[in-house]
C-alpha cells in the first residue's frame, strides 16, 4: 500500500512539474509578445480639377500597433475610430481599412464638384503622426491633422493618446500625474504668463469660467506642451493656443509608474 501512494506521489510532482514547466513557458511566450508600433503611410490624390498640381488628397500617418495580437486589435481599433469620427461629415461609406478611407476621401470630393454649380475648392484630409514610447508601459501618440471639404474654414487641431502596453486601455491624463493639482496650478500660472499677459487681455473665458487644462497634453523635445484646440474656448477662437512647460519643472508632478523603465 505504501508503494503504491509512493508512486502516486511521484506521479502527482511529476504532473504538477510538467505544469510550471509550461506555465512558465506561457508566461515568457507572452513576454516575447511585446507591443511594437509602426508608422504606415496611406495616401490618395485626385486626378480630377487638379490646378498648379493642387490637388484633392487625402494623407494619413497611423500608428500601427503589432505583438499580442488582443491588445494590439485594442488600439488599433481606438485609433481607426478616431480618424473615422472626423471624416464623417463628407463619408457615408463604412471601411475597415485606411486606404479605402483615403479612397472614399477623393471620391466624396469628386462627387461632390460634379454636382456643385461652380468651381470646387480642392479638399485636404492631413493626419500626420508623432508617437514614441515614455516607459515600458506607456505609449504616447499624437495626431496633428487637418481637414478641408468646401467650408469657410478648415479644421486643424491635434489628438492625443496615451496606452498601457501590457493591457491596451487608454490612460486618463490624470492618471500620468501623481500631483495632479499641483500641475494644473503650475500650468495656470504659465498660461497666464505665456497667453494672458502676451495678449494684453484680462482673462481668457473657458466656457464654464475656470481655467482648465486643454484635452490634449504630451511630451515633446524635452517639453511638456498644452495643446488647446480652438473650440475649447467659449470665444470664437481663430486658431489653436499652444503652451509649452520645461520638461525639469513637469517631472517633480509626474506618475513614476508611467514614466520610469
Amino acid at each position: 500500500y505504501r508503494f503504491v501512494i509512493k508512486i502516486m506521489h511521484v506521479f502527482v510532482m511529476k504532473r504538477i512539474l510538467l505544469f510550471m514547466c509550461i506555465s512558465a513557458l506561457i508566461l515568457s511566450c507572452k513576454k516575447k509578445e511585446s507591443l511594437q508600433f509602426n508608422t504606415a503611410f496611406f495616401e490618395v490624390r485626385s486626378s480630377d480639377n487638379c490646378a498648379s498640381d493642387n490637388c484633392a488628397y487625402a494623407h494619413f500617418e497611423v500608428p500601427i500597433a503589432q505583438g499580442n495580437s488582443v491588445i494590439a486589435n485594442k488600439i488599433n481599433n481606438d485609433l481607426q475610430f478616431f480618424l473615422k469620427s472626423k471624416l464623417t461629415n463628407v463619408l457615408n461609406k463604412e471601411t475597415t481599412s485606411y486606404d479605402t478611407l483615403a479612397l472614399n476621401f477623393v471620391k466624396a470630393y469628386e462627387e461632390d464638384r460634379k454636382s456643385a454649380s461652380e468651381a470646387t475648392v480642392a479638399w485636404e484630409a492631413n493626419f500626420k503622426l508623432q508617437h514614441k514610447a515614455l516607459s515600458a508601459v506607456t505609449y504616447q501618440i499624437v495626431w496633428n491633422y487637418f481637414l478641408f471639404t468646401g467650408e469657410a474654414q478648415a479644421t486643424t487641431g491635434v489628438k492625443v493618446f496615451f496606452y498601457n502596453t501590457t493591457s491596451g486601455t487608454q490612460i486618463p491624463l490624470n492618471d500620468l500625474f501623481l500631483n495632479f493639482e499641483g500641475f494644473k496650478k503650475y500650468a495656470e500660472a504659465e498660461f497666464n504668463k505665456q497667453f494672458v499677459s502676451k495678449q494684453k487681455i484680462e482673462s481668457v473665458i473657458f466656457t464654464d469660467a475656470v481655467f482648465k487644462l486643454p484635452e490634449n497634453v504630451y511630451e515633446q523635445n524635452n517639453e511638456w506642451i498644452l495643446h488647446y484646440n480652438y473650440e475649447e474656448f467659449s470665444f470664437n477662437a481663430l486658431d489653436e493656443i499652444i503652451i509649452k512647460l520645461p520638461k525639469e519643472k513637469v517631472t517633480p508632478f509626474l506618475n513614476p509608474l508611467h514614466f520610469k523603465n
